[in-house]
């Protein structure tokens, strides 16, 4: 009994512990500090590409028309006829 005692509360209290050790750690491993240099760099070079002008030369287009030519619509087609209704076919007589 006292051996399932013992074992019951290294089963318990290991756990506990462990996570009481890893949880309570308060300390600054740098992370914080490496993770806001490299947002700030990352803004700094975005903002530096957004004012840059556009070094791409912008051709204007001179083949392109100025305005749509009209289309001619063509005449509505008519609506077709329903088709006539079915004959039955005739009865022969015995």
């Amino acid at each position: 009994m006292r051996l399932r005692s013992l074992a019951a509360t290294l089963l318990v209290a290991v756990p506990v512990s462990t996570i009481v050790a890893a949880c309570d750690r308060n300390e600054d491993t740098g992370r914080d500090a490496l993770e806001q240099d490299a947002l700030e760099r990352d803004l700094d070079r975005e903002l530096e590409l957004a004012l840059q002008a556009d070094t791409a030369v912008q051709h204007e287009l001179g083949d392109v028309p100025e305005a749509e030519p009209p289309v001619a619509s063509a005449p509505p087609t008519p609506a077709p006829e329903p088709a006539p209704p079915a004959r039955p076919a005739p009865r022969r007589a015995p």
